[in-house]
């Protein structure tokens, strides 16, 4: 393999995971959660995510710039089970092994850990990249402070409504398919201030655009 290409490693854990209650059950959802986001993801992804250590799920991007598309759509399915990501930039030693990636290993997979506990040790922060250099770092986590602070507060509804919004484009459509009307969806949406969250994730795709 290529060992001077960069990675994307995305390493993440469940907030407060030992304290949530039916814990077999909610291991069952999450795995199943990274079930539909593996099938849904497969072409933005260069291996599979998948469970470790009971509550991390790891997995590497094939586009860097889809990162953002990645973790709102694994964060959607384990809502209302909080996240915390850690971004990381650089190289992988070891073969890539899409179908069997716990065997692999690099600075990309260190640094993905490094920025977790890094968020870990953060009062009220989610997300962090690290590896991007440091200037790009501080840009990309301070983007995420502050998606971060909006989509943490969304309810069950809103997660649905922007959902089904940004899937078929019209609030008209998006209601049919939710059982709510058009002006519901709409509401939703403001309310959980949708526009200002895509605008956010739109800027980190392009400071990730051109990584290779």
């Amino acid at each position: 393999m290529d060992t001077q290409r960069q990675y994307v490693v995305l390493t993440t854990d469940l907030v407060r995971s030992r304290r949530i209650k039916g814990r077999q059950a909610e291991q069952e959802r999450v795995l199943q959660a990274i079930d539909t986001i593996n099938l849904e993801c497969a072409a933005l992804l260069a291996t599979r995510f998948y469970l470790s250590n009971g509550d991390q799920i790891q997995g590497v991007a094939a586009e860097p710039q889809k990162v953002p598309l990645l973790l709102r759509r694994l964060r959607g399915l384990l809502h209302p089970v909080g996240i915390r990501a850690g971004v990381g930039l650089g190289t992988i030693t070891t073969a890539l092994m899409p179908e069997n990636p716990g065997w692999m290993d690099g600075p990309a997979f260190h640094k993905a850990r490094a920025a977790l506990e890094t968020a870990k040790a953060k009062t009220n922060c989610f997300t962090i990249f690290d590896g991007f250099g440091a200037d790009q770092d501080q840009a990309l986590n301070t983007i995420y402070l502050l998606i971060d602070a909006l989509i943490t507060r969304w309810t069950k509804r809103q997660w649905e409504a922007v959902s089904a919004y940004e899937r078929m484009r019209t609030y008209e459509t998006a209601g049919k398919s939710l059982n709510i009307s058009a002006s519901a969806v709409f509401q939703h949406c403001v309310a959980a201030r949708r526009e200002a969250v895509a605008a956010g994730e739109v800027l980190v795709e392009k400071w990730l655009t051109n990584i290779s």
